[in-house]
């Protein structure tokens, strides 16, 4: 409620954070969350948070009196409700230290579903919203956050892309290798040679990423609990959330490329 003694600020944004996780994904989904957590709180601090999200955020009644109610806008009513405003220049900051406990799917279809929603409906909204991208008018959101944000889907997709197809061209070097001269039973110590390092532009922007990934993990789980403990979800997080996100990538591509409807369940 301080937050509010500033009469500019038009909505409050919690954090919110996983309750009970008790299997692989929710354990992925907490460290996820933490991610969201200094996300938010950095978003805020830029004026540019676009989403003001369902479970307690916290508005002004002008605002809706101002800008209207909830819209259907692609299932995702929250993400087009904080587009709207600050398209409008209405204030929307988080507070960090307000925490709120949501319960995330427990089967990779329920957050496959979830999170393609979710794609599809920042999509959309973004289409909805088209005026804002690279428009100085709208501040770091128009300029900075909603184009990198877009832009992170297709990065995403590709780099994941380009891992697979390295190993895919090492199964098939390692088969063409069989065949050639049979199975190699010699056992031998492994070695480093410089000279074998790939110094190539990818490898280096994927050790880069890989590093400040580290790092924002360790900043998040800093602010979102206090303190930072390593524990199985970083882990669950770091080698398979990567794999994961195509799936509801594409998925929400496709239903965006098709003019498919979504469900919310």
């Amino acid at each position: 409620m301080p937050h509010f003694d500033d009469a500019a600020v038009m909505a409050v944004t919690p954090s919110v954070k996983v309750h009970e996780p008790k299997n692989i994904l929710q354990h992925i989904q907490k460290t996820e969350y933490s991610w969201s957590i200094f996300l938010r709180r950095m978003l805020s601090s830029m004026g540019a948070l676009y989403v003001t999200p369902g479970p307690f955020s916290i508005f002004r009644t002008r605002v809706f009196s101002e800008l209207g109610p909830y819209r259907y806008a692609h299932m995702t009513e929250d993400m087009e409700m904080a587009m709207r405003m600050q398209k409008n220049h209405y204030k929307i900051v988080n507070s960090h230290g307000a925490h709120i406990y949501t319960v995330t799917p427990s089967t990779l279809r329920g957050l496959v579903k979830q999170r393609a929603r979710w794609t599809y409906g920042f999509i959309n909204n973004g289409m909805d919203y088209k005026e804002m991208f690279f428009n100085r008018k709208y501040g770091h959101i128009g300029m900075f956050i909603l184009p990198i944000a877009t832009f992170s889907i297709f990065s995403a997709l590709f780099m994941v892309g380009n891992v697979i197809s390295a190993w895919i061209s090492k199964g098939i070097e390692v088969v063409n290798r069989f065949q050639a001269v049979g199975f190699n039973y010699k056992l031998s110590a492994p070695s480093f040679d410089w000279y074998f390092v790939n110094t190539g532009v990818l490898p280096f922007l994927v050790m880069t990423a890989v590093g400040l990934t580290i790092f924002i993990l360790y900043l998040s789980f800093k602010l979102a609990d206090g303190k930072f403990r390593l524990h199985r979800g970083i882990f669950y997080y770091l080698f398979l959330y990567t794999f994961m996100a195509p799936l509801w990538l594409i998925r929400a591509l496709f239903d965006t490329v098709f003019k498919r409807k979504v469900s919310w369940r």
